[in-house]
């Protein structure tokens, strides 16, 4: 499915997207307030400033994906893989982490306020500068925050020939 089909359906009032194979798919600044995505493939996927609201996120794979800005306040997250995910300034306010990988996930300026779910262990080697759980958030000029990750990417990157 392309992204222009599930926004398509989910206009059309589709909710149930499980198990769908998004891998890679660009859904940035889409309103997806309580869709169903549960085992779904989403691994390098691009939600910046997508809302997730409300959202049944059980057991997806968010490996590598940019949730960058994106909104996920009481999203039900139980089981699902945010290894390597950027959540920078993302809104995780009362959603449910049990026992979803966190490892390496980067949750710079995350707004954490009543999660359920989060231990000690499953932050092993997350990234929480800033993450607050009682700051408010803000919301920065997006463009500015694509450009200057796009350029940390690209700097983080050598050519061989």
């Amino acid at each position: 499915m392309t992204a222009e089909e599930l926004l398509q359906q989910y206009q059309s009032g589709e909710r149930d997207f499980r198990g769908i194979k998004l891998k890679g798919v660009f859904l940035r600044d889409q309103c997806l307030r309580g869709i169903d995505l549960s085992c779904a493939d989403l691994r390098g996927a691009s939600l910046m400033g997508a809302d997730l609201s409300g959202a049944n996120l059980k057991r997806a794979d968010f490996s590598g994906a940019f949730l960058i800005l994106a909104q996920l306040n009481q999203a039900d997250l139980t089981q699902a893989n945010l290894t390597n995910a950027f959540l920078i300034l993302a809104n995780l306010q009362q959603c449910c982490l049990t026992q979803a990988n966190l490892a390496r996930a980067n949750f710079t300026g995350a707004n954490l306020s009543k999660v359920t779910g989060l231990t000690e262990g499953l932050l092993s080697g997350a990234v929480l500068a800033s993450a607050n759980p009682s700051q408010k958030m803000k919301t920065p000029n997006l463009d500015a925050i694509s450009k200057k990750f796009s350029e940390l990417v690209v700097s983080s990157f050598t050519y061989r020939s």
